[in-house]
């Protein structure tokens, strides 16, 4: 028995002891908050008179007479009601935007749709002109490599007539050289000639005669020296001009050969 009072003397104590542990906090916690509303005393104490002022002049209204409260509480009332129809309105008129805007959009997707299907069945069909044009394109073609082909001709020949004109000028200037050599030691030859006759005049008799026979008989002798020489230097330069003809007419025939290709393409 005496065990048991002490146990709910115990409980008892533990139990006191939390309620003044409680009791000790929410001591604090209401100290804490008066200091709180002590410090802001200053920014609240014109609210808080003109609010008791309000109520003391609703007390002091006569019977009958509607108080401001009342009318700034129905004023509030009727602005608050007012602005909850306007956005009541917006909201409206916001469905309808939208069912509008769906209709749109449903129109949109079905003439979408039938593009689509008008696209694909354009692209499976082939005009009439098709074949035509693909004939035409091919000739376009055609005709493009050949002129392409007759322009690289074109500039081939041209490069290969101005190397046969190089030619041509190179082997007219060695030509010209050759017979202004020629005729050189002709004129070299033909004054010693002319030397020896003089020398060999003077002396008289048979032996006069004798050597004037000797003397033209070798002035002849030259002479024919100096012919053949010049037949030969003319076989030379007629042999050169050959040539130099010979190779502008392969150069020509080649030309005609590539003109008649380019033609037949064409």
């Amino acid at each position: 028995m005496t065990s048991i009072v002490s146990t709910d003397a115990t409980d008892a104590a533990s139990a006191t002891t939390v309620d003044a542990k409680q009791l000790s906090a929410d001591i604090n916690a209401s100290a804490l908050r008066l200091s709180l509303l002590l410090k802001e005393e200053d920014h609240w104490k014109d609210t808080r008179t003109r609010a008791l002022r309000l109520l003391q002049a609703e007390e002091e209204l006569p019977e009958g007479e509607k108080s401001p409260f009342e009318s700034a509480l129905t004023a509030s009332l009727t602005t608050l009601q007012d602005e909850v129809s306007a956005m009541e309105e917006g909201v409206s008129a916001l469905s309808r935007s939208n069912a509008d805007l769906t209709a749109k959009v449903a129109k949109t997707k079905k003439a979408l749709i039938h593009a689509q299907e008008q696209e694909a069945e354009l692209e499976t069909l082939r005009p009439a002109w098709q074949d035509e044009y693909e004939m035409l394109e091919d000739d376009l073609q055609e005709l493009h490599q050949a002129y392409v082909s007759r322009v690289r001709n074109m500039h081939y020949l041209q490069k290969e007539l101005k190397k046969i004109d190089r030619r041509e000028a190179r082997a007219a200037k060695r030509a010209e050289d050759k017979r202004l050599e020629l005729r050189r030691n002709i004129l070299a030859e033909e004054a010693e000639v002319e030397e020896e006759e003089e020398e060999e005049e003077p002396q008289g008799g048979n032996d006069g005669d004798s050597s004037t026979t000797g003397a033209s008989t070798a002035g002849r002798r030259p002479g024919t020296a100096v012919t053949a020489r010049l037949s030969i230097a003319r076989s030379d330069s007629s042999s050169s001009i050959s040539s130099v003809a010979g190779a502008r007419s392969l150069s020509s025939n080649n030309s005609n050969a590539d003109t008649t290709d380019s033609d037949s393409a064409w």
